[in-house]
């Protein structure tokens, strides 16, 4: 359903997820209406930024305008945005831009948190998800979906049978591309990170218990 997430250099850490709803004004799912380049000879690039307009197709927290303008500057913290795509995104506290004065009042959705795609080219007759909650939205986040994989991955291969020595080398390097020596340190430490999210914890725990369906 999503694609993962444009790796953030920036990012000294990542919030769980009840922290990251706490300190936001809005969190909603949202579709994206426009995008404008904010033009400027300063940036190597020409540009500083992106503007982009979003349409609240569901509220999970706080009052947000029915046009809401947020902002991705042209940095490693830049958070960019398909037009026309979905999106369940944490908007933060508005702040000043740019060297002008007064400064440009922005809000941004920052790439070190769990704003993330759900669709970006959605179909002309396609319905947004807004029959379902924060909760099991956050249960289809790209790192839980990765993770999921993962789990039903390493468990195909561990339960093969090795029956010659090719066959054995095919499951051993199979168990190595998919990291399964690893697989449960990360899954509890995601698991730290999807703190607010229990139905994300909860698809982990079943991945990890070798029940990787949703449920019914």
């Amino acid at each position: 359903l999503s694609p993962p997430r444009t790796a953030a250099a920036a990012c000294e850490r990542y919030p769980p997820v009840a922290e990251e709803f706490a300190a936001a004004d809005y969190v909603i799912m949202a579709q994206v209406t426009s995008g404008q380049m904010q033009r400027t000879a300063d940036d190597p690039e020409g540009f500083d930024g992106v503007e982009y307009r979003l349409q609240p197709l569901k509220v999970f927290k706080g009052q947000p305008p029915q046009d809401l303008m947020v902002y991705s500057e042209n940095s490693t913290g830049r958070f960019p945005m398909a037009v026309t795509g979905w999106y369940l995104v944490f908007v933060g506290p508005a702040y000043g831009v740019g060297f002008a004065e007064p400064p440009r009042i922005e809000r941004a959705i920052s790439n070190c948190g769990h704003s993330f795609l759900l669709n970006s080219v959605p179909f002309a007759l396609e319905l947004p998800p807004t029959d379902l909650a924060f909760d099991q939205l956050m249960a289809m986040a790209p790192e839980i979906n990765a993770l999921v994989e993962r789990a039903e991955g390493c468990l195909h291969f561990q339960g093969e049978e090795p029956y010659d020595e090719y066959r054995r080398g095919d499951i051993a390097r199979a168990l190595m591309d998919l990291r399964c020596d690893t697989l449960e340190e990360e899954v509890a430490s995601t698991r730290v990170l999807f703190e607010g999210a229990p139905e994300a914890q909860a698809r982990l725990d079943r991945a990890m218990d070798g029940d990787t369906l949703p449920p019914s």
